[in-house]
């Protein structure tokens, strides 16, 4: 999915900032692996960074890694993590750097914790857009008498949609709304007025002005809109990383202040985004390690991938929140999740 055409680097500048570590220059696919380690019952804290690499504004650039962890029946003693940081620091710990991944992850950070010895492929994992055009990546090993963390390969790639998965490759979900009674919704799906929601205009299925079948919001002139569409539950993958894709498309995108365009995923147990269960991943306005789906022209856009946290479970739901007051259509043209573990 991810070519050689599109890698952000291929050799890269380790260096350690602070403990046991070892120093690899050069690294390439391959080359000999970095070994964080600790010393009998020391207790250890430290930090291995990649050095500078460029983000490209137009495409979302995601992380992909090779690792393995000796005795991982341990794990519970190491503390594995990876932030992301603006270019001007060399600080995780200065405030300005954001956790993507870690064995302990929370909400919306990917789950990186080893289930065996074996080398483990790892990834996507987004880079924030959040963080500028030039970021620091930095591997935070922690713990007390906790064993090796080696890292083999490490390569960020942009992707803007270019690389979009074939349908037979959605192993989890996949929806092109062909084969629905207009203006009806396909089975499992629902529509969830969110709070404030003062529209009686909902989504609904039909053909849109490119000829294509799509599920949409219409444009709403007189009413606050607060309004999600709501995916049936599937299963996403534990062992390998599910991702998400889709493409779309919005009248005007120029007026887009006027609109909210958000992506959330909830438990399989809850059909109401606003429980309090759901974790946003995507808006138009999006916040720290959210992703980024402003429209920037009125033309169709491919989207994703978009990690689905792992820590909802292994049965989940998405939901589109459209928000807005005189806010235009809204247009969802296919929707695909698929599992990855870097191959």
């Amino acid at each position: 999915m991810y070519t050689e055409k599109n890698k952000r680097w291929e050799a890269m500048d380790l260096f350690p900032l602070m403990g046991n570590q070892t120093k690899e220059r050069g690294m390439r696919r391959y080359s000999r692996p970095v070994d964080l380690w600790g010393l009998g019952c020391s207790a250890v804290v430290s930090a291995l960074f990649v050095a500078t690499f460029a983000m490209r504004a137009e495409a979302r650039t995601v992380l992909f890694y090779k690792d393995h962890t000796d005795y991982s029946a341990w794990m519970e003693a190491h503390g594995h993590e990876i932030w992301a940081g603006p270019a001007s620091s060399t600080n995780p710990e200065d405030g300005t750097w954001i956790r993507i991944a870690s064995n302990t992850p929370a909400a919306g950070e990917v789950d990186i914790n080893a289930t065996n010895d074996s080398i483990m492929s790892r990834g996507p994992m987004e880079i924030p857009a959040s963080l500028g055009s030039e970021v620091r990546l930095a591997f935070r090993y922690k713990g007390y008498n906790a064993d090796a963390w080696w890292l083999y390969e490490l390569c960020a790639a942009d992707t803007d949609g270019s690389e979009y998965p074939d349908s037979a490759d959605c192993n989890r979900f996949f929806e092109s709304f062909g084969t629905v009674t207009y203006p009806g919704l396909p089975s499992g799906w629902m529509v969830r007025d969110g709070t404030g929601d003062q529209s009686s205009v909902d989504w609904k299925t039909g053909e849109s002005e490119y000829f294509y079948p799509t599920v949409f919001h219409d444009w709403d002139s007189t009413h606050n809109v607060v309004q999600f569409l709501v995916t049936p539950t599937f299963s996403a993958g534990v062992e390998a990383q599910s991702v998400f894709y889709y493409r779309d498309h919005t009248d005007y995108s120029d007026w887009m202040e006027a609109h909210g365009h958000e992506i959330w995923v909830g438990p399989a147990s809850s059909t109401n985004p606003d429980d309090g269960t759901w974790i946003r991943i995507a808006s138009n306005t999006p916040a720290a390690g959210e992703v980024d789906i402003n429209a920037t022209n009125d033309s169709i856009m491919s989207r994703g991938p978009m990690t689905i946290p792992t820590s909802l479970g292994s049965e989940v739901r998405l939901a589109f929140r459209y928000k807005g007051y005189n806010a235009d259509a809204w247009w969802i043209y296919e929707l695909c999740a698929l599992d990855t573990n870097g191959t």
